[in-house]
């Protein structure tokens, strides 16, 4: 493109000297009421200013433009910038807010469960012994004797005897493994 134009500047400036050289006449001409005669290369010398001066005054209005257009873009991706940060501090304020509600939220879904783990809501302190057992532990009872009954062991003793020490102390176990888990 550069070449391109270059070379146009060398066509019009031959086609300027000699059109100069050929022509030695005299020309009369007006600007603004005064009359002036001069020679035509003069006159071609002025043409040539003119349009030199009206190429430069575009060539500053195109400037303008593209710094105008190129101050516009870099404002909008500034605002961008600052609305996206923004955004992104809300989003780590809002998710720091819901973390700590989360874990409020186990923390009371933790003492929630540990206190149920009772009779009829009542909470069992640790060490009291025998008591009568809660949904939750005749669950974990019934578990273990499906787990027991699988493996080919029976859940009741044969012909009805029946050695009460044996499941008290079994049930003993269940309690205390069910106490100690947090």
């Amino acid at each position: 493109m550069a070449i391109l134009g270059l070379l146009l500047v060398a066509v019009a400036a031959a086609a300027g000297v000699e059109f100069v050289i050929s022509n030695t006449a005299t020309v009369g001409w007006e600007v603004y009421g005064y009359t002036f005669v001069s020679p035509l290369a003069t006159i071609v010398l002025f043409g040539a200013i003119a349009g030199a001066v009206a190429t430069l005054g575009l060539w500053m209005v195109v400037a303008s433009f593209r710094r105008r257009r190129v101050r516009h873009t870099v404002a909008k991706h500034r605002f961008r910038v600052d609305e996206l940060q923004n955004r992104l501090a809300e989003l780590e304020r809002v998710n720091a807010e819901l973390v700590a509600d989360n874990e409020r939220l186990r923390a009371e879904l933790q003492a929630h469960v540990l206190t149920e783990a009772t009779l009829g809501g009542v909470a069992v302190p640790p060490g009291v012994g025998d008591v009568a057992y809660g949904d939750q532990i005749t669950d974990t009872v019934h578990k273990e004797m499906v787990d027991l009954t699988e493996q080919g062991a029976q859940p009741y003793p044969p012909d009805g005897v029946h050695d009460h020490a044996a499941e008290a102390d079994r049930k003993a176990s269940v309690l205390g493994r069910f106490r100690s888990t947090p």
